[in-house]
């Protein structure tokens, strides 16, 4: 007897332990967050779960440090997400910053994912998209650096997940691609690669099959380790940043069927060394190669460039630029503040180049006497040369008889410093 009342003390003990355990769990915050108020509610407990419940629509929000984000004081302390059926979308931004966050809990209510819902929850590991989900906006797992997998309801008619990369259901646009994939294969039915698609991945080569024709913003952003990437000649758009800080990227070819290159493409890749934009390319965006800082970029530029935008080689070093028109033409490109601040000029039909203030003529260049000083080759581009004096009839271009002096009139001379080149290497004379 006396046994058996100690075994229902022990239970009872047990019992009292477990249940203080979980009235342990108390409410820490609370409140409200539907797009109509109190239509939706809101609670987190000190073990650090924040439950949504009620009916309709969450609310937006503006920005990741949106201080109406009705948990934003409390988002780091958030581990995990239990939403209630009844809540039928995920606001934008609404847990962007929960870096504690390790699970979310969907149900089949939700409709929406919004625009950077997800942004920068650094401990989620996996999420699975639930039945009636139609929209996940642009940039929702956004530096989300340790999401491993996206997975997919089998009942769902929007999206699709294959090898754990998150696809529209008709496999036509890839829309997110885990961080911590070295090397993927896309199907060929793949048209387009999504904004953000693969940023700040670990891939380090990728080639883009013949159905791609798009590449969104920031699709290959911060990929530190991709050293090469072929894009097939089909793709006629290439989004903003799409490649910027890519500091392992040291050669890429361009389609041809491209018509501008947009704001930071290129930005921060430094080792990138070599580019030829394509003929029919009209405009140079802002920041397009800024701070490739120790690539020596060289670079053509086609006669159809018309603009060439503010900061477009920033903090690009010892840029040499082949351009493919005639110095008028290059005259009356529109260049924005400090587009070129640091640059060699090459005219591919005259070869003749300016650097700091150095005026530099190749062996192969032969010009016809002009009629006047304001016909020589370089008229257009006199401001960037150095006032400094020069002995012009010591010089002879090798093969040819006649002195520099009587080719171009020497008081052109006058106006700059000479250097006879040695001819470019096949290579770099394009």
């Amino acid at each position: 007897m006396k046994k058996v009342l100690k075994w229902i003390l022990v239970v009872a003990v047990l019992v009292g332990v477990l249940w203080c355990g979980v009235a342990s769990a108390s409410t820490v915050a609370s409140g409200s967050c539907g797009v109509n108020g109190d239509n939706l509610t809101w609670s987190l407990d000190d073990a650090g779960t924040l439950t949504i419940s009620g009916s309709g629509e969450m609310k937006d929000y503006t920005s990741t440090s949106d201080s109406n984000i009705p948990w934003y004081t409390n988002r780091t302390s958030i581990q995990s997400v239990n939403i209630v059926s009844g809540v039928t979308n995920i606001g934008k931004y609404a847990f962007s910053g929960c870096n504690s966050l390790t699970s979310i809990t969907i149900p089949d209510s939700v409709t929406t994912i919004g625009f950077y819902a997800f942004y920068s929850c650094k401990s989620l590991t996996s999420i699975t998209i639930p039945d009636n989900v139609t929209i996940i906006g642009d940039g929702a797992f956004r530096y989300c650096t340790n999401l491993r997998s996206i997975g997919v309801s089998d009942s769902n008619a929007c999206f699709a997940s294959v090898d754990d990369i998150l696809y529209s259901f008709d496999m036509t646009v890839l829309i997110w691609c885990p961080p911590n994939k070295q090397s993927v294969q896309i199907p060929d039915c793949v048209t387009k690669v999504g904004n953000h698609a693969f940023e700040n991945s670990r891939i380090q080569s990728l080639t883009l099959p013949n159905s791609v024709t798009s590449i969104g913003d920031g699709a290959f952003r911060e990929c530190r380790d991709l050293s090469t990437i072929v894009i097939p000649n089909n793709v006629t758009s290439i989004g903003f940043s799409a490649f910027m800080d890519c500091r392992n990227l040291s050669t890429i070819m361009l389609p041809e069927g491209i018509t501008d290159i947009k704001y930071g493409t290129f930005y921060g890749c430094e080792r990138l060394r070599k580019i030829v934009v394509p003929d029919g390319v009209t405009s140079i965006g802002s920041e397009a190669f800024s701070w490739c800082l120790y690539s020596n970029l060289d670079i053509t530029i086609p006669e159809s460039v018309t603009s060439i935008g503010s900061k477009a080689f920033d903090y690009t070093y010892s840029v040499k630029v082949h351009y493919t028109g005639t110095p008028d033409m290059w005259s009356r490109i529109n260049k924005g503040t400090s587009a070129l601040p640091s640059y060699t000029l090459y005219y591919q039909s005259d070869r003749w180049s300016i650097s700091n203030g150095v005026l530099t003529i190749l062996p192969s260049c032969v010009i016809s006497d002009v009629s006047s000083d304001y016909a020589v080759p370089w008229k257009d581009e006199k401001a960037r040369l150095f006032p400094l004096s020069l002995n012009v009839s010591l010089h002879r271009f090798p093969g040819i008889g006649s002195p520099i002096a009587r080719i171009w009139p020497t008081s052109q001379f006058r106006k700059a410093s000479a250097v006879l080149a040695t001819p470019l290497s096949p290579a770099a004379a394009v």
